[in-house]
């Protein structure tokens, strides 16, 4: 059963499924919480003697409660991940990603980035992950994906336009990128 995104609009799950909550390696294992509720759930499907549409109200029902106890589970690793990050290095966190965000024509390297906010390379690529849940890199190129993606919903702007708005020098390549990307929200 697929969830389109106006259900996922309907019930108020958007913002969990456009900050990438359930595709994030580090929290595959908070899944292991909910799994006897997980397997209570999908016994409760065997279970029953509905039709037709009934059924069908049943099933999303279901299924609905299963997406809350996995999102619940990761929200609850990316809070837990996230209160690790000292805070001092979360100011730092948020100033580049504040940069990242605000500044898309620009290419940043780590060592730029680790530099302007005051850090070490590695902390600033370590607490990134940690605080956002994605590599510095990943991050910078889904915000330029998505804004690349509203630009070319919402203007007449050519591929090459929009390729130097998002930072690269080369449309073929911009375009390229662009058609392998699958565009979600950063946080």
């Amino acid at each position: 059963m697929a969830f389109d995104h106006a259900y996922i609009r309907e019930v108020g799950l958007e913002d969990s499924f456009s900050h990438e909550l359930l595709f994030r390696d580090e929290q595959n294992c908070c899944l292991i919480d909910h799994i006897p509720a997980i397997v209570g759930k999908l016994m409760d499907l065997k279970q029953t003697s509905l039709k037709n549409v009934l059924m069908r109200v049943y099933l999303r029902a279901k299924v609905s409660m299963i997406l809350c106890l996995l999102l619940d589970s990761v929200q609850n690793n990316i809070k837990s991940a996230r209160s690790k990050v000292p805070a001092d290095q979360q100011e730092k966190v948020l100033l580049v990603k504040e940069m990242i965000e605000n500044n898309l024509d620009q290419n940043y390297t780590i060592s730029a980035l680790s530099k302007e906010v005051g850090t070490n390379e590695q902390y600033l690529k370590l607490n990134f992950k940690k605080y956002v849940g994605q590599t510095i890199f990943g991050y910078m190129t889904a915000c330029k994906m998505n804004r690349a993606k509203i630009l070319l919903k919402t203007t007449d702007l050519k591929i090459s336009q929009i390729s130097q708005q998002v930072g690269y020098k080369h449309p073929t390549h911009f375009a390229g990128l662009l058609s392998g990307f699958s565009v979600i929200s950063p946080i």
